[in-house]
């Protein structure tokens, strides 16, 4: 079993392995040496872009939509097209390693920061990025909007056959009868149902693509060189540091996760919260934020709450995260996907109410309750004990559908262990996956394994929601029970 990290550990560590310490210190010099010797210092150069957003966006929902549009801004789709704009022979990965990007705080701007050893390329690297990034966000939303318009005149089609057959009815009615009246009447409120959805889709169309532009270009400028004893103290420090770190991987080679900030490069999403804390309230309060702030940017209408490991907490997270979402103003329909007996069905007093497997099971007229204002909960439903029938991405979509007009985001919440037949059917359908899960401390295999079942069926994970390792023996790992 591995040492307890405590006060004294690291210290412990270092005394043992302090020729590991020595050794990198001195290579660091070594290489601050020769560096000093070599010259060719870095620059930097800084591209600030200002985001357009929806009038909306302020306070937490502004920090939100800028966290969301920072990580954007260097995802690889953006990094590919930097690439094709700077003709370089350069993959995205390499280019994503000399950018940043950073948000001036309270504000919509984007900083695109690039770091190299020629102030020319610095320079067009994030200039690049930049308008890679504007030219990316112009053309998705575009794309939304031409959505929505479809949508709109695929109404008024509808509407219209429905004017039509009012036209026809009065047509055939008498005149001053109920028939001619009811149908007068339909059609002035078809007409003026109609008028109203052609204004949208004038208003859409008439909307201007202007996603943002840039307004400060910092060119990159060859710095002064350091003076030579400052680089060799910084490299004496900088080998000693990475020795030290080297030191603890030997002493504690078990291969977990480290911090919040290694998962989340593992995994390649943020976490949301440790939900874990002695304030967990507060906790999903802010993950709650966040998914807010991902509606609202990204239209993001149904989200798949996955817990990878069975934990009590993270047994609590659907019913506390769904309120912290009506707390910020969704209105949420949370559906309890689990049929074996979740923990959404007994928060409310719901087993053995109709809900879901009744529905996949063709019943008519299954609805949800709601239980609190702005939250309507979907229970598991009724089983005679028969093995649960599959949840479909179709009846996913057929729920998110008919809860449109009531609900703004559909949650569900599934067993736990992301190899579930469910989750891995729903996972590439949903807006969006939060994964439940240790966090520093995790196995990183084990991360690594359901990171991968995730992104085989093309699931976009929006963040994760952790518990503290340190109460938990084990890590992230698959589960087939609570």
């Amino acid at each position: 079993m591995n040492e307890s990290v405590d006060g004294g550990y690291y210290l412990r560590v270092l005394r043992r392995r302090w020729y590991v310490v020595a050794l990198g210190a001195l290579i660091g010099l070594v290489a601050a040496v020769a560096f000093a010797g070599s010259g060719a210092p870095s620059t930097t150069a800084k591209v600030s872009v200002e985001v357009v957003l929806p009038e909306t966006s302020s306070g937490a929902v502004l920090q939100g939509v800028m966290t969301t549009e920072q990580e954007f801004a260097r995802s690889t789709v953006v990094a590919a097209r930097a690439a094709e704009l700077l003709d370089t022979d350069q993959t995205a990965d390499d280019l994503r390693d000399q950018i940043a990007v950073d948000n001036t705080t309270g504000s919509a701007i984007l900083n695109f920061r690039s770091t190299g050893r020629k102030a020319n390329d610095t320079t067009a690297v994030a200039q690049a990025f930049a308008d890679a990034y504007l030219a990316e966000r112009s053309e998705q939303q575009q794309a939304d909007r031409r959505d929505k318009i479809a949508k709109l005149r695929s109404r008024i089609g509808s509407l219209t056959d429905s004017l039509q057959e009012a036209i026809t009815a009065q047509a055939e009615a008498e005149e001053d009868s109920s028939e001619f009246v009811q149908a007068s009447t339909q059609q002035t409120l078809l007409v003026e149902e109609i008028s109203g959805l052609q204004d949208q889709v004038t208003a859409l169309v008439s909307v201007s693509d202007n996603v943002g532009s840039i307004v400060t270009v910092v060119p990159a400028d060859q710095p002064s060189k350091s003076p030579a004893y400052l680089i060799w103290v910084l490299g004496l420090a900088a080998g000693g540091l990475v020795a030290a770190a080297l030191a603890f991987v030997v002493d504690r080679s078990d291969h977990r996760v480290r911090s919040d900030d290694d998962l989340e490069r593992l995994v390649g999403s943020p976490v949301l919260a440790d939900v874990s804390g002695d304030n967990p309230e507060t906790a999903y309060s802010r993950a709650a934020a966040v998914i807010a702030a991902r509606h609202q940017a990204a239209n993001l209408r149904s989200l798949l709450l996955v817990a990878a490991i069975a934990d009590p907490d993270l047994a609590q997270s659907p019913v506390r995260l769904a309120r912290a979402l009506t707390d910020n103003g969704l209105r949420v329909l949370l559906v309890e996907a689990d049929r074996r007996g979740g923990t959404v069905d007994k928060a409310f007093g719901l087993s053995g109410r109709p809900g879901l497997e009744d529905i996949i099971g063709g019943v008519a007229g299954v609805r949800p309750v709601q239980p609190e204002p702005q939250l309507y909960v979907l229970p598991s439903g009724t089983n005679n004990g028969d093995a649960p029938r599959p949840f479909t991405p179709g009846i996913l979509k057929s729920l998110v559908d008919s809860a449109s007009q009531w609900a703004d985001l559909v949650v569900v919440h599934t067993p736990v262990g992301v190899d579930e037949p469910d989750t891995l059917r729903l996972a590439g359908s949903t807006g969006g996956v939060v994964v439940g899960t240790r966090g520093a401390g995790a196995d990183r295999e084990e991360v690594q394994r359901a990171v991968a079942l995730l992104d085989g069926v093309g699931a976009r994970i929006v963040g994760l929601l952790t518990v503290d390792a340190k109460r938990r023996i084990g890590g992230l790992r698959r589960g087939s029970g609570h």
